[in-house]
């Protein structure tokens, strides 16, 4: 019997211990009495009563039952996203809202049009490729509703499976949009709402000036209504201004019940290095600030899914994926759009049937990660370069010990 090396070990303020196991998503609390009887060197030296509670987590284990485990879901990872095609769409760079912290170049006229459209319907059909993920991405993708819907339309006289989600401010997200965009098979939504009414209305403008707080929770209420199933993230922007006790409030009152709604505390950051970013608050600072009154409250597990479960957060982290730009050529990031790599829709098919094979045996490297698991060696190509795997896990860190004490 081994300790699991997917154990991520924390020391609590009282002298206990905190262990997370990312192959398996277990969390456990030693006490400090309990603690002193677990030897972390040698197994041997700890007694029978520990043991047995952490074989019964999985957290120590047989090498054999841990390789057996992990070679299963990596395969079934590996095979998903290898037989799967992750389009970015982004239809244009307008957007309705004037948000401070936006990165994107909305003064831009470039704009997808029909030919952009079949010009990637056909790659994907000569290409044979029968899986693909469509993540709709902008701007504000509703403003171009008629186009998107005309391309999935397409798409699906193709005999291509679709399955896929939207980024949207959700001021435009009505209950008749929400349905014709779950017929087209796009049945995951991240909407954001920074904070309270406030707050919100003070970061999330129309170009106008006008306020946007109301719509956008009445539309999320108004499909909440709705039986379909789906997956909808409220995402908040925070940053050391932003209040969010008064929204909390509203999502407890209309979301905390309803499990297809979750909820992702962010910070804003220097996304990129042109932003002019101010009051910035670090993950550390969101989790003191945040996590007791979430427990007080007793609002769904927010941080499992941001912070510990959250690590495949980019679309385009992956050999498969890529992104269609207004200028209808080929991207494969969504936010570094001025080192952004950029080709031709035919070069780019080209270049990814080649490279939709099994990319394991180029990240041995990752497999000795305690984060590896969740992961499996992908992450943010920008992120790869700086090397974060440190990072991510002093943040999983800081979660644990301000959620779980």
């Amino acid at each position: 019997m081994i300790y699991s090396k997917y154990n991520i070990y924390v020391n609590t303020k009282s002298n206990g211990l905190l262990i997370y196991n990312t192959l398996y998503g277990r969390i456990i609390k030693l006490t400090e009495e309990y603690s002193k009887k677990l030897d972390l060197n040698h197994i041997g030296n700890s007694s029978k009563e520990v043991i047995d509670f952490l074989s019964s987590n999985k957290m120590i284990t047989s090498e054999e039952d841990e390789n057996e485990r992990l070679k299963l879901i990596e395969s079934k990872f590996l095979n998903k996203i290898n037989s799967t095609l992750f389009l970015t769409l982004i239809p244009s760079f307008k957007c309705n809202f004037n948000c401070p912290y936006c990165y994107e170049n909305r003064a831009s006229k470039d704009m997808l049009y029909d030919y952009d459209y079949d010009n990637i319907l056909n790659e994907i059909s000569s290409s044979n490729i029968k899986n693909v993920n469509i993540q709709l991405f902008g701007g504000e993708p509703l403003l171009f509703l008629d186009d998107i819907l005309s391309f999935l339309d397409k798409l699906k006289e193709k005999d291509v499976s679709i399955s896929g989600g939207i980024t949207t401010n959700g001021y435009l997200l009505n209950e008749e949009t929400f349905s014709k965009l779950l017929a087209c098979g796009i049945n995951s939504f991240q909407i954001t709402i920074d904070g309270n009414k406030e707050s919100h209305n003070k970061t999330r403008k129309l170009i106008n000036g006008g306020e946007t707080y109301s719509t956008i929770l009445n539309n999320l209420i108004n499909i909440s209504h709705k039986t379909n199933k789906c997956s909808i993230t409220i995402r908040c922007n925070i940053d050391s201004t932003t209040c969010i006790h008064n929204f909390l409030k509203d999502y407890e009152n209309n979301f905390k019940n309803d499990n297809r709604f979750s909820l992702l505390l962010y910070p804003v950051s220097k996304w990129t290095e042109s932003l002019n970013c101010e009051n910035l608050i670090s993950k550390k600072d969101l989790f003191k600030k945040y996590t007791k009154f979430l427990k007080s409250e007793q609002i769904k597990d927010v941080y499992l899914t941001t912070y510990i479960d959250g690590l495949l957060c980019c679309d385009l982290q992956f050999t498969t994926s890529l992104a269609l730009l207004p200028n209808g050529k080929i991207g494969f990031c969504t936010i570094d759009f001025n080192k952004n790599e950029q080709i031709s829709i035919k070069d780019c098919f080209s270049n990814l049937i080649n490279n939709i094979q099994n990319e394991a045996s180029q990240k041995n490297e990752c497999k000795k990660c305690v984060l590896y698991p969740k992961c499996f060696g992908y992450g943010c190509k920008k992120r790869d370069k700086l090397n974060h795997c440190d990072d991510l896990l002093n943040n999983i860190k800081s979660f644990l010990l301000e959620y779980f004490l």
